[in-house]
């Protein structure tokens, strides 16, 4: 894909700087992609998802601004969508995986309507797709049933390559 692609020829310069893979997260905006956010490993099959070796992150600027154009957010600034959403991402980066915690990029408990939103409504987290933009901090595990201590699980080393 066009993201290893870049990944490969501005971050690691065709491994030219392959020291900055254990050092650096590269983060890239673009306008529009969907998913609207995502983390990613650069150089570690299977690239997309969640896994050891989770270095980088990808964000649409399309989804800061519609939050900051909405009348729910209208007190925030658009830098304030920014850091959420980089914090939000980083969080997969240090090893918050999507589902563990189980209210981790839960998109069943999102909403009021949804059962789930009412089971990990204590796991008040910027992981949670309820707080990202509510919250800017990760849950430190003392909001009772169904919260996690997102400080403790963090891994700084989660994003380097697996030997």
């Amino acid at each position: 894909s066009d993201i290893h692609k870049y990944y490969n020829d501005y971050f690691l310069h065709n491994k030219t700087y392959q020291w900055r893979r254990g050092v650096f997260h590269w983060a890239v905006f673009v306008n529009e992609i969907t998913p609207r956010g995502f983390a990613f490993s650069g150089d570690t099959p299977p690239y997309w998802g969640y896994i050891p070796g989770t270095n980088g992150f990808i964000v649409a600027s399309r989804l800061m601004e519609d939050k900051n154009s909405s009348w729910k957010f209208k007190d925030k600034p658009l830098e304030y969508f920014y850091g959420s959403v980089i914090m939000h991402e980083m969080g997969h980066n240090f090893g918050l995986r999507n589902g563990n915690p189980k209210g981790c990029d839960n998109f069943f408990a999102k909403y009021p309507w949804q059962i789930q939103f009412w089971m990990y409504r204590t796991y008040y987290s910027i992981m949670n797709y309820q707080y990202t933009y509510y919250h800017f901090d990760y849950s430190d595990g003392s909001h009772g049933w169904n919260d996690f201590d997102d400080w403790s699980a963090i891994d700084l080393s989660y994003f380097e390559k697996p030997e």
